[in-house]
This record gives structure tokens, sequence and C-alpha cells, in this order.
């Protein structure tokens, strides 16, 4: 079973790591924010067919939803947007998975490789939400264009919302870097028994 020293070690770490990657650094910031935009608007340029959606940025507000998501359909004259921070939606989560990861005493091999499935599947997720926020603007044109139903409806919002964001990253971390063996330590299981089985 792991020490208290080891615990308190771990949260040390998780807490300067996820300092120094979640600090505001003005050219990290702007820079993942335009990765966020153009790889939002590489996938999702068409959403449905004559539907288009931009990623743009939103300068008026900047400090708390620097991207605006611009969809244009055939059937409405003025387009429909919603405003998000990519550094909520995307950068933190990562961060989150990124310190969890550097902070856990695992020998560095073994980091790399759940950094790299870690944030692959943190990212998929980004994706999966961000495609949640696109069809709940899609879903809100006026005229609307379809009903799916009033519990769709529920769970694509609550993907869309930040909190779920949150809790993805430890999620992944157990799932990618933890194996059996490291279970069993942090438990106490599997401990050598006696000949006699007791």
């Amino acid at each position: 079973m792991l020490s208290l020293r080891s615990i308190v070690g771990f949260l040390l770490r998780l807490a300067l790591f996820y300092g120094l990657l979640a600090a505001p650094w003005p050219k990290l910031r702007e820079g993942y924010a335009a990765i966020f935009r153009t790889c939002g608007s590489t996938l999702f340029t068409i959403f449905e067919r004559g539907t288009s959606v931009r990623f743009e940025p939103n300068p008026g507000n900047a400090r708390t939803a620097d991207t605006r998501i611009v969809m244009k359909t055939p059937w409405s004259h003025q387009p429909h947007a919603a405003e998000l921070s990519s550094r909520m939606a995307g950068y933190l989560p990562a961060a989150q998975l990124a310190a969890l990861v550097l902070a856990a005493p695992l020998r560095w091999a073994r980091k790399w490789r759940a950094l790299l499935w870690g944030l692959l599947w943190v990212n998929c997720f980004v994706a999966v939400r961000v495609w949640c926020i696109v069809f709940v603007v899609y879903s809100n044109t006026n005229p609307p264009r379809f009903n799916v139903g009033q519990l769709a409806a529920d769970v694509v919002s609550v993907i869309a919302s930040p909190t779920p964001a949150f809790l993805v990253a430890p999620l992944v971390f157990l799932a990618v870097a933890l194996r059996r063996r490291d279970v069993e330590k942090i438990f106490g299981a599997g401990a050598p028994r006696s000949p006699s089985g007791h």
C-alpha cells in the first residue's frame, strides 16, 4: 500500500505540474487557440449538406470566450453563433491529463506512452464535446431543423457543458497509466500468502 509520503509527494508534484501547465502563458494561449480554431473549422466545415461551420477569433470577449462558432444554413438568412473558450474546452483538460501523468511515480518510458495515449483520448473527447456544442447551435436554428427528443437533447447538453471535460482527464489517466500491479500496490492487494493459504 502506498505510504502517506508517496501520496503527499504525488499531490505536490501534481499541483506543481498543473500550475505550470495551466498558467495563462500569453503565447501558448494564443497559439493553442489558433490551432483549436483551425482543427475545428477543418473537422466541422460541413456539418450537413448546405450547412457551413466556421471557428473564428472572438476579439470582443477574448479573455473568457476566445472562439466564436458561426453556422450558416440554407434555410435561415441569419447565421447562428456560439461562443466558447478554447482554453476551457480543450487546453485545460489536456493540461490536467499531462500533469497527472507527469506527477505519477512511473518510469519515464511508461509516462511517455501514457501521455501519448492519454492526450489522444482526451482530444477525442474534446472533439465529441465540440460536436455537441455545434449540434446545440444547429438544433436551435430558426426554424428548427428537427426534434431529436428530450432525452437525446439532455444528453447532448450535458456533454456540451464544461463539467465533463474536467472529469474525463482523471478517468483517462486511470485507464492509460495504471496497470493491475499498480492497483495491487496502491490497495495492498496481492500480498504473499502463508503456505496454509491464510
